[in-house]
């Protein structure tokens, strides 16, 4: 096992992420009716992280810090290619990038 500082490794227990979960649940609850499926929706994520064994949260966890930042980085050359056509040569490559790089970790097979 490595003693490298990794910044992506989850440190939190699933109750930690649970309460959040809980608390943004509260939140939305207060806008009534209108927050039905964003309150579906994160009920189902709250469930799979319950089911989910702590094992795979920290790989999934792991990997799911790698692709959000991933998406940014894709959110923004998408934007650039409406002002730069170009740049969709460069959004082809970041795809193959998620697709077959090792960026996040082992890929499951």
């Amino acid at each position: 096992m490595s003693t490298e500082f990794d910044p992506d490794e989850l440190q939190l227990e699933k109750k930690d992420i649970i309460r959040i979960v809980e608390v943004v649940q509260k939140r939305w609850r207060k806008g009534g009716f209108k927050n039905k499926l964003y309150l579906m929706g994160i009920a189902a994520f709250k469930q799979g992280i319950e089911w989910t064994p702590d094992e795979i949260l920290k790989f999934v966890w792991r990997d799911m810090v790698s692709l959000t930042n991933k998406m940014i980085e894709y959110n923004a050359r998408k934007r650039m290619m409406g002002e730069m056509p170009k740049t969709a040569e460069m959004l082809k490559l970041l795809e193959d990038e998620i697709e077959y790089g090792n960026f996040a970790g082992e890929p499951i097979d």
